[in-house]
């Protein structure tokens, strides 16, 4: 098989290079807010819940095994990290299996902000991001060990990627690593094809000079192709149910007969009041709080506006499918809608920011008492959420039901 070229690694001595290009005065400053992620996210990871709850035992015990991921590949980024925090040890912990989800949360997170820096500028990235970090659903998701967490993370993932398919296109480095590895796992995760089909019609134009400019298959397009191939075969005539599940179909006519009520659930948590569902949730409580809720709806009235332009189209239309497929599945988890929810909301807040300083441009007290609400704002927002989850939700006793021993 031809030798990829564009893979080889670098040279100690470019890769010093590289080191020295940095702009480490930018990187110094977000050290601090990066250790702050990681240690809310880790936690009392074991010990705020102290036993697995029913779902996490269902999936997790007995401990996968690679013969186990195989014969069902699907969520097969998580499942593949779980095995490898596994293989030194004999049984199932509770820190082992909550700390994959918090590995992809924290990628979540990254993305978050890679993609608003991108879109919105740097201040409207700082925000979004740390409203998304901290909110509720987030903590809960990314310190659980369930696989709601890879909703949120293949979404994200798939706009990021489209973001660098978009600018790297004709870079055959970046085209491959998409192409032959980003895309096929996300394939694993269902709901994801549907995304990439999206991605197939709305950027051909960029998918067909990438493949051009690499011209013939390269050895990673074809090993994906026979792995994903391979296993995904495999699974999928093991029975129909699993083509259904790997297609995140409804299972039965009943399910897909209460599409348009489910359709109506799925927006009422979202945007009302959330789900009682006590493993992952508490008491109905608003799945948005008031400046997050009023900021992605002045977002998703901008997007709405301009659903033919750049970013827009593909953010509007993203939230139409997550919408759609979790009305179809489950209305009670809106894991697969939430990073949209909170690039809606980064971008309200952006343009607010924007049209007030528009409007005093050379107010310097206008300019902080602007910056200084949103600021409050987000402050209050941030500890609303965490103390939803590390204060309520914990406490409460229909949620400690949910938990069962290890034993």
């Amino acid at each position: 098989m031809k030798k990829l070229k564009s893979f080889k690694l670098s040279s100690p001595k470019n890769i010093f290079k590289k080191i020295k290009k940095l702009d480490w005065k930018t990187f110094l400053k977000f050290v601090p807010l990066i250790a702050l992620f990681i240690y809310l996210y880790i936690y009392k990871l074991s010990i705020l819940m102290p036993n697995l709850s029913i779902t996490e035992r269902l999936i997790n015990v007995p401990k996968l095994g690679i013969n186990s991921i195989i014969n069902d590949p699907r969520y097969l980024p998580i499942k593949f990290v779980k095995y490898i925090f596994g293989l030194t040890s004999t049984s199932v912990s509770v820190f082992e299996i909550r700390l994959a989800s918090v590995v992809f949360g924290l990628l979540t997170i990254f993305m978050i902000y890679e993609i608003t820096r991108s879109w919105l500028g740097r201040r409207a990235a700082v925000i979004g991001t740390i409203l998304f970090s901290f909110s509720a659903w987030t903590l809960h998701v990314s310190r659980i060990g369930t696989y709601s967490i890879m909703y949120m993370f293949s979404v994200t993932l798939f706009i990021y990627s489209l973001n660098m398919l978009k600018k790297y296109y004709l870079n055959k480095k970046y085209f491959l690593i998409i192409t032959a590895i980003i895309w096929p796992l996300l394939i694993t995760v269902p709901g994801m094809i549907y995304f990439i089909v999206y991605a197939l019609i709305r950027h051909k134009k960029e998918i067909k000079e990438g493949l051009k400019n690499i011209g013939k298959l390269t050895s990673l397009n074809i090993f994906s192709l026979i792995i994903l191939i391979g296993i995904f075969v495999k699974y999928l005539i093991t029975s129909p149910v699993n083509i259904l599940n790997a297609f995140y179909l409804p299972t039965t006519i009943h399910k897909l007969s209460l599409f348009p009520v489910n359709l109506l659930k799925t927006i009422y948590h979202l945007f009302i009041l959330g789900p009682n569902t006590p493993e992952i949730w508490m008491n109905k409580a608003p799945v948005l709080d008031l400046l997050v809720l009023m900021s992605a709806l002045f977002g998703m009235y901008f997007y709405f506006n301009h659903r033919n332009k750049g970013p827009a189209y593909l953010l509007f239309y993203t939230f139409v499918i997550a919408t759609i497929l979790t009305a179809l599945n489950n209305p009670n988890d809106p894991s697969l809608i939430l990073p949209m929810i909170y690039l809606f909301s980064a971008t309200g807040i952006a343009l607010f920011l924007q049209r007030w300083l528009g409007v005093f441009p050379r107010n310097p007290i206008a300019k902080v008492l602007g910056i200084g609400a949103i600021l409050l704002l987000v402050s209050l927002s941030t500890i609303y959420n965490y103390r939803s989850y590390f204060v309520a939700w914990p406490h409460n006793q229909y949620t400690k039901s949910y938990f069962i021993s290890n034993s």
